[in-house]
């Protein structure tokens, strides 16, 4: 069931958009049932306080829903809790809608064929056969609610309205089943194709970085040949402070390369939890193979207590990688170039921004630039995927990335994460996740 919520992005936009739907709903319900005061006529028109209550029972838990999804932000993260609320959110609309349906008539009810548009809900939200579970409960809703009032089908054509109901309800739950899936298995592949030009984005940085490793590596490697040297020459020279040197020296490599490497191998331990201070550092740490960082000045502005997140650390990094080389090809002919790394704390939020002091975006432009391969560079300079695939790796952590631009002044780029509350162990053993090396 994880595996499928993780593989379904899209289910926390579903849940937002139903939740909006929700709102016009059950204002549409008091107003129609206002109205209906009017219409003596119609034997339900007695009922009307009661469907007023209904619309008021319907913006109340979509208030309730709305202000505890506010508060739990890392309900993201969670999956079961995640498809819980989304069928416990279902079920309240269903009973809502058989009251309003028995008191409007029964089977005869203009209601009654909103009850299809649930299934498509369902469908959307829950895993594929939940429509049919959904039809059940809709389906004993209804006669249960028929036999409480008195309005079971006595004659022919009501007999025949009752089978239509629940024929329709579960041919219904078998189309939109059909078609959900095909729409995952499809996403799925979309989701393999966009880890695959992932992929390819970090091969492609990797190899803009090359040159950054390998001098890098030179340093202690030219250290290492001079101390092996000696030794050859003058063995009892070798001190245990020399050894150290070594030591250290090997340290330095190894660390080098275990960066590349684990920035290059895709990730596959899930998420974790962590400071967004570290995972930004482990972003910094790989940018600082780029030459051209050399002549830019780096502003630092960590907030102390900035919160944790849940995240792939990898994947990640990868998104500060990206930016940072891009805000590093919009710095190249700045005279002054200048870059602010900052986070910050917003209540239940997790800040990270970068902001250049490059030529900025043109206003045309700023609305595509998370489109795949949409890129303002010159040919052969720039895939157009980096800021597109970062756009949709920070969504599936359940946080947004933004940009402005002011032409002529620069670009920042703000990552807004949920902040994730871990107790005091789980907290260190976060941090204690990142080597000293990469803290510096």
């Amino acid at each position: 069931m994880k595996r499928l919520l993780e593989q379904h992005p899209s289910l926390v936009r579903e849940l937002r958009w139903l939740m909006s739907l929700r709102w016009f709903a059950g204002a549409a319900v008091i107003g129609l049932a206002l109205a209906a005061s009017q219409w003596s006529h119609q034997p339900w028109a007695v009922r009307t306080q009661l469907m007023v209550l209904v619309g008021i029972a319907i913006l109340g838990y979509n208030a309730a829903l709305h202000v505890w999804i506010r508060r739990e932000r890392n309900w993201v993260g969670h999956p079961i809790r995640l498809l819980l609320l989304a069928g416990l959110s279902v079920v309240a609309d269903l009973a809502c809608l058989s009251l309003l349906t028995i008191w409007t008539g029964g089977l005869h009810s203009p209601l009654l064929g909103l009850f299809v548009l649930h299934m498509v809900f369902v469908s959307l939200l829950l895993p594929l056969r939940s429509s049919f579970v959904a039809a059940g409960i809709s389906v004993a809703m209804v006669l249960s609610g028929l036999v409480i009032t008195n309005q079971w089908p006595v004659n022919g054509q009501d007999v025949l309205l009752l089978g239509g109901f629940v024929t329709t309800l579960l041919g219904v739950s078998f189309v939109t089943d059909h078609i959900t899936q095909s729409l995952r298995a499809h996403e799925t592949v979309l989701e393999r194709q966009q880890r695959a030009l992932g992929q390819h984005e970090k091969m492609t940085a990797m190899g803009q970085l090359a040159a950054g490793v390998a001098h890098e590596i030179s340093n202690p490697l030219a250290s290492l040949d001079s101390v092996v040297q000696l030794a050859a020459r003058q063995p009892e020279s070798i001190s245990k402070d020399t050894l150290q040197i070594m030591q250290a020296q090997i340290d330095r490599i190894t660390t080098t390369i275990r960066q590349m490497t684990d920035f290059a191998h895709p990730n596959e331990t899930g998420l974790e939890v962590i400071s967004l201070n570290d995972v930004v550092e482990r972003g910094m740490s790989l940018v600082r193979f780029d030459q051209r960082i050399r002549n830019v000045d780096i502003d630092r502005q960590l907030a102390a207590d900035v919160g944790m997140v849940r995240v792939s650390p990898g994947e990640f990094e990868q998104v500060i990688v990206n930016i940072v080389r891009n805000a590093l090809d919009a710095l190249e002919d700045v005279p002054s170039p200048r870059l602010v790394i900052a986070t910050s704390r917003r209540a239940d939020e997790c800040v990270a921004s970068i902001t250049d002091n490059g030529p900025g975006i043109q206003d045309a432009d700023l609305p595509r630039i998370f489109e795949p391969f949409f890129t303002t560079k010159p040919i052969g300079h720039g895939t157009g995927l980096g800021l597109s695939i970062s756009y949709r790796l920070i969504e599936r952590f359940g946080g947004t990335l933004s940009a402005r631009s002011t032409p002529g002044t620069g670009t920042t780029f703000t990552i807004i994460m949920p902040n994730v509350e871990t107790n005091s162990s789980t907290r260190e053993d976060a941090v204690r996740s990142v080597p000293d090396s990469e803290k510096k």
